[in-house]
């Protein structure tokens, strides 16, 4: 039998004497790898689930609010390379009357296409229908808002819309994958009691919000492997123009985000704009 060198002995006997330590100690370690390696395999499995998720639903990755564009300038962002899907919409705000409470709640009210096709930030019905394009009193609301507050479909609220006051038809209530974890504006704690949102016909919400023939945000989604600093500089470049003609007010937020360094070179284009207007400055605030 060969015979353990001098200093292997004395490491033998040193783990002996402390084996109790040593145990511990292998212990913590495997518990750490062990632990490792399930969460990174719980992020994975959740950032597949999500991306899957987000896909079925066609959920957008790109979010430009304006004040009014024509629906013509759709088709130019269309042709900014790298972007694949380019879909306008109409959004504003809104107060419903509840019975149940003293003050109104705020909502967000956005269109849907006419066309049954698929869109963007699809929304999946849990009861009732879509509104029909030919009625401009029916909406679907945001299911969890409906059932914090008891409305099924059938039911008629009362919504302020604009300095008008309209009674609509629920027809429905419905998710998105854009309402998964919604605040009110000003708010950081989601409450659906507080905050709804509500999905109407365009025809309906244009003729109410003074939008025939505009919209006022455009959703995109980008191509496989394109660079989204590359269409960010050409997104500013397409709407400069129109922005120097002070006719619409730009706001441009990516569901990405951008660090520091690409926010400046973002602000260098920004400043071929005329100093009169301010709305470059409100962007790169929020980057």
């Amino acid at each position: 039998m060969r015979r353990l060198k001098p200093l292997h002995a004395k490491l033998t006997r040193d783990l002996w004497r402390i084996k109790g330590q040593a145990l511990a100690i292998m212990l913590v370690i495997g518990i750490g790898v062990a632990l490792q390696v399930m969460m990174t395999g719980l992020v994975a499995s959740l950032t597949q689930t999500r991306d899957a998720y987000y896909e079925r639903h066609q959920f957008a990755q790109v979010f430009a609010p304006v004040s009014r564009a024509p629906e013509h300038i759709a088709r130019q962002l269309h042709d900014i390379p790298g972007v694949a899907t380019v879909q306008t919409r109409i959004s504003g705000m809104a107060l419903i009357d509840i019975p149940t409470r003293d003050i109104p709640v705020s909502a967000r009210i956005l269109s849907l296409p006419t066309q049954e096709l698929r869109h963007l930030n699809e929304i999946r019905l849990t009861t009732g229908r879509r509104p029909d394009s030919g009625k401009s009193a029916e909406i679907v609301l945001l299911d969890s808002f409906a059932v914090a507050h008891d409305i099924v479909p059938g039911d008629e609220i009362e919504v302020t819309l604009n300095g008008a006051r309209r009674t609509f038809d629920v027809v429905g209530t419905a998710q998105s994958p854009e309402f998964i974890y919604y605040a009110a504006p000003g708010e950081m704690i989601p409450d659906d009691a507080r905050f709804g949102v509500i999905w109407i016909g365009r025809p309906a919400l244009a003729a109410a919000l003074d939008l025939e023939g505009a919209f006022n945000e455009a959703l995109m989604t980008l191509l496989r492997g394109a660079v989204s600093m590359q269409c960010w500089t050409m997104w500013i470049g397409c709407l400069s123009h129109m922005a120097r003609q002070e006719l619409m007010d730009w706001r441009i937020i990516h569901r990405i985000g951008f660090c520091r360094r690409k926010s400046l070179a973002l602000k260098s284009q920004l400043r071929m704009c005329r100093p009169s207007l301010c709305w470059w400055r409100r962007f790169c605030c929020i980057l």
